[in-house]
């Protein structure tokens, strides 16, 4: 008869696909604070070329975004920081490269600005403007489906700023 292990994994009512995204995603973060790979410690702080890491925004397929704040200029900024391993794939790397000249030639009042794309210990990132708030998908999950006229009122402020009167 063998022993039962007295550890259990947590219950979950979410789909497995998504537990072992946000398992891969834990990984993911663990990996990159973690600073043992590619981001270099100095003191307490992270850095990562000539950014201080603070914390992190949120994560998706291509890498991490942080809050991070340029040392000498001590402006805010968010780093959309790729993947390590992303960077193997050839085709990925042309994904972010048109990202990152796509989002160079945006000028619109309701768009981030992107400050600058750069290398640095090993990792490519993408330096944008850092906006304190809420994204609307953080305000879709707290607050439920948008109604008609809040979904067009955040269109509007988008796309079409001139529109309103």
């Amino acid at each position: 008869m063998r022993a039962r292990s007295s550890r259990r994994l947590p219950k979950t009512t979410a789909p497995p696909r998504r537990v072992a995204r946000d398992a891969a995603g834990q990984a993911w973060q663990a990996h990159v604070v973690s600073g043992q790979e590619n981001l270099r410690r100095k003191g307490d702080k992270l850095t990562l070329g000539n950014y201080v890491i603070l914390d992190q925004l949120g994560q998706g397929g291509m890498g991490a975004v942080f809050r991070a704040q340029h040392r000498r200029m001590k402006r805010m900024v968010a780093l959309k920081v790729v993947r390590p391993e992303i960077l193997d794939s050839p085709t990925a790397i042309k994904r972010f490269q048109r990202e990152v000249e796509t989002v160079a030639k945006l000028d619109h009042s309701n768009i981030v600005i992107a400050h600058d794309a750069d290398e640095a210990d090993g990792l490519c990132f993408l330096v944008m403007q850092f906006v304190d708030g809420r994204d609307l998908s953080s305000v879709v999950r707290r607050e439920g489906p948008l109604s008609v006229e809040r979904a067009v009122d955040y269109v509007l402020q988008t796309v079409a700023p001139g529109v309103r009167a």
